[in-house]
């Protein structure tokens, strides 16, 4: 997930907006009805019972390069540690970097995938055969950039454009053992996404797809494997709501696509997808009453989902990270725009009704804490790598137990 900053209303301003959505006077028509085979699945929106005092303690450790990282952030695992692709700031390329152990104090591998155009922006990873693949979007032409490293820790490595026009907001994952890569391209058919399923591990030939068409100016994507197929997740900017398409084939020539959620306008920022019990869970922003939004899908097409509303104490969500614990409940990860704070939500049930809250980072100044994050699961206990944006700009790592 590689979310955009928030829109910046004033509290007027969002109750006019509200106020002239629910009673449409002298404002825009209602969102259209959603595209043919679609399923709008507006279900009822519940709130959480807060429980503030979470038992979880964090170990925070900052991750030391000698460039500014940390925006753009995507993390998996691989032996028992993570494995973190970002973008480098001042090279303007993608970087690497493998943690030694679980809590990653120390690093085996920090670099900067340098190289011409290679613009590391949205960067996502996947660790397939022990080679790290990371697509990213290219600096000035905007294609689809797959850069695969020759070893595990990335001493060396090659890049290929798939797709000319289209490498924003991407995201990856693995489907038989190949990448399969969703992509956004702003200029395309109203904002469009694409699946581009690769051929081998380096991407040099591919199938691309067009999954979806007036998608917006801008959008942020998720990607997660779903019953062994991918699916995607994304922010429909032109619509202001969540969606969600589930590939009934590894490149996506079949489909079915469904509505997530909408009910309020301007949802679906921050989204962040993962697996829980087989079915996708996702995490998001609803930009109206400043929530975190967790969506329980009830099947893997999510014909409908369960939604929540997991934390509303003001003007939170815009970045969000999502995984199963080991209890099978949901913990996510968010930034707190108002406390500039990267916070933590441990969930005690599958809906979300019920969860426990910690502060994980507070301690920078300016944008503080958390505006970029992805949060794993490594042997049972949190782990989050977030943008520290104080007064020493950089990638950081929290452990949680």
């Amino acid at each position: 997930m590689r979310p955009l900053s928030a829109k910046g209303k004033t509290d007027v301003e969002r109750m006019a907006s509200f106020l002239a959505r629910a009673l449409n006077l002298g404002g825009p028509p209602p969102p259209p009805p959603p595209p043919p085979g679609s399923t709008t699945t507006m279900g009822t929106t519940t709130t959480s019972t807060t429980m503030p005092d979470g038992d979880f303690t964090w170990e925070l450790n900052p991750v030391p390069s000698g460039d500014d990282l940390g925006i753009d952030i995507d993390m998996v695992l691989t032996g028992g540690r993570a494995a973190i692709s970002t973008r480098a700031n001042g090279a303007n390329s993608p970087a690497f970097v493998l943690c030694a152990n679980a809590a990653c104090t120390t690093v085996d591998s920090n670099q900067i995938l340098t190289g011409p155009n290679l613009g590391g922006i949205s960067a996502s990873i996947q660790i397939i055969n022990d080679q790290p693949v990371i697509a990213s979007e290219a600096l000035t032409d905007k294609a689809l950039r797959v850069t695969l490293c020759t070893d595990l820790t990335c001493t060396g490595w090659d890049s290929n454009d798939p797709l000319a026009n289209g490498g924003g907001e991407s995201s990856i994952v693995t489907i038989n053992g190949l990448p399969v890569i969703g992509s956004f391209a702003s200029e395309v058919d109203g904002g469009s996404i694409d699946i581009v399923a690769c051929d081998n591990l380096a991407c040099t030939s591919s199938t691309a797809t067009q999954v979806a068409t007036d998608v917006g100016p801008v959008t942020q994507t998720s990607m997660a494997v779903v019953g062994g197929l991918p699916a995607i997740a994304y922010w429909n900017s032109s619509r202001d709501d969540l969606e969600y398409i589930l590939c009934l084939t590894a490149d996506c020539s079949s489909r079915v696509s469904n509505r997530i959620d909408g009910a309020s306008g301007e949802v679906g920022r921050g989204i962040d997808m993962t697996v829980i019990g087989g079915f996708p869970v996702m995490s998001y922003q609803d930009d109206v009453n400043d929530t975190v939004v967790i969506a329980r899908c009830v099947d893997t097409e999510c014909s409908t989902a369960s939604i929540n509303q997991v934390a509303g104490s003001s003007n939170v969500g815009t970045f969000t990270s999502i995984v199963g614990g080991p209890d099978g409940y949901a913990w996510v990860a968010f930034y707190n725009a108002t406390n500039t704070s990267l916070e933590f939500a441990n969930c005690e049930n599958q809906t979300c009704s019920i969860v426990d809250f910690s502060t994980v980072d507070g301690a920078a100044t300016g944008d503080g804490v958390g505006r970029y994050m992805v949060i794993v699961n490594i042997d049972g206990r949190p782990l989050i790598a977030y943008r520290d944006d104080g007064t020493d700009p950089g990638l950081k790592t929290a452990y949680g137990g």
